[in-house]
């Protein structure tokens, strides 16, 4: 197996490259054919015709007519059989050129164009065949036919870079799913709509329990007042405005910025207020709702006594975990 790579710089001649390997990069990237719709041929009138500016592609090797349409003689017809003869782009390899040129048809009543020569060495691309009638004194624009758009004889040069084949991993697809469903189909046997509906369940159960998780983490800010309110006082109770869970870590308070720790030990289990250090709050459990044995739900928390007021500061919550079905 041979690897070939290119194209990298020479070091003392050890990268050398030809023309082909240029080409053969290029023939990976473009169809042979012409570009934008160059190269029409042209009757004009007499016996001869002209080939347009454009370019063309063949395997690689790049043709451009620019300067000057090009004009080729048509040989005379005729007096008594037809001929139909090619106008073609041919790439001549051991001459090392491109050019466009007319390849003569055979004398016979019902003629027939002349078969391309592609091979190894010479390779054309048809662009137009001439019909040239018995008694032809003068080639006409009716008497052209144009190919350039025939992919067979020349065609537009397109991308030649195919469109992602996706045979092989269809089949991994239906591999895998082959393995799920028979891995599923005893289940299908019998009750086939209640076995459906139970997995159906469990994919809900698991969809809601997802669902639920990715609301604690979703956060709402409230800015509840001014602590310069006449009632905003170290150890005053505030009313939120939505229901949350106690003992769940689900609020998360901040005072000008700065973070407030919540309290663990309940007032009713205190009996009175006490300093449980600077910045802290507690969860309140008057007016509470309870939703379990294990779960309560409250919309209270109070400012710890030890709170060093400052007239400019704002109460901010930021809440996880909102229970709204208890909302007022």
């Amino acid at each position: 197996m041979a690897e070939r790579s290119s194209f990298f710089d020479s070091i003392d001649r050890d990268r050398v490259y030809y023309a082909a390997d240029f080409a053969s990069h290029l023939a990976e990237y473009f169809t042979n054919g012409i570009f934008n719709n160059g190269l029409m041929v042209i009757a004009n009138d007499d016996m001869t015709v002209s080939v347009k500016l454009g370019s063309a592609n063949i395997n690689g090797y790049k043709y451009k007519l620019d300067t000057n349409p090009k004009k080729i003689s048509v040989a005379n017809a005729d007096g008594i059989l037809n001929r139909i003869d090619n106008i073609v782009i041919r790439l001549d390899l051991p001459n090392r050129k491109i050019t466009a040129e007319i390849v003569q048809g055979s004398f016979t009543e019902n003629p027939i164009a002349p078969a391309l020569e592609r091979g190894t060495s010479i390779y054309d691309l048809r662009i137009a065949k001439i019909s040239i009638p018995a008694g032809t004194t003068a080639i006409s624009q009716d008497l052209i036919t144009d190919c350039r758009f025939d992919s067979n004889d020349c065609g537009n040069v397109i991308c030649a870079v195919q469109n992602p084949d996706f045979t092989d991993i269809s089949k991994q697809y239906d591999a895998a799913f082959n393995t799920w469903f028979n891995k599923i189909k005893a289940n299908l046997s019998g009750d086939v709509a209640g076995n459906l509906q139970q997995e159906i369940d469990i994919l809900e159960d698991k969809v809601n329990a997802n669902t639920n998780q990715i609301k604690k983490i979703t956060a709402k800010k409230y800015k509840i007042k001014n602590l310069d309110d006449p009632e905003m006082v170290a150890g005053a109770v505030i009313d939120l405005p939505f229901y949350y869970e106690t003992n769940t870590d689900s609020l998360d308070v901040f005072l000008n910025g700065e973070y407030l720790h919540r309290c663990h030990i309940h007032k009713t289990q205190l009996g009175s207020l006490i300093n449980l250090g600077e910045g802290s709050y507690y969860e309140v459990d008057e007016n509470e709702e309870r939703v379990s044995d294990e779960i309560v739900i409250s919309n209270k928390i109070q400012l710890t006594e030890d709170w060093k007021i400052d007239g400019s500061d704002n109460l901010e919550i930021i809440v996880k975990g909102e229970v709204e079905t208890l909302q007022d």
